[in-house]
């Protein structure tokens, strides 16, 4: 609902692949191929570095996050209901036994 509503606000690069509508990693993995296969077919070298962002997002600085966020004009309440879910998650795991 929040995406809906605000989508005109959220705009991002077009060369962000995740978490987008009609895109995906087979898209990264296509240009990957596609900018190989261009230096190499001549004869020339292609250097590639890869990076793991696994949990990049549970290290992300949530302060720098809103901050850009309240640039774009983005209604108060709905910023402190994301603030809210993001910083006051808590679980709890208990152990289960049957018998």
């Amino acid at each position: 609902m929040f995406l809906d509503k605000f989508s005109d606000s959220l705009c991002t690069s077009e060369l962000q692949f995740g978490f987008k509508a009609k895109h995906s990693t087979s898209m990264c993995t296509m240009v990957l191929k596609e900018m190989s296969a261009y230096y190499v077919s001549d004869g020339g070298c292609a250097f590639c570095t890869f990076l793991d962002a696994t949990e990049a997002f549970d290290r992300a600085d949530y302060c720098k996050l809103f901050r850009q966020l309240l640039k774009r004009d983005l209604p108060h309440i709905c910023l402190r209901m994301l603030l809210n879910l993001y910083t006051n998650n808590v679980a709890y795991v208990m152990e289960w036994y049957s018998g």
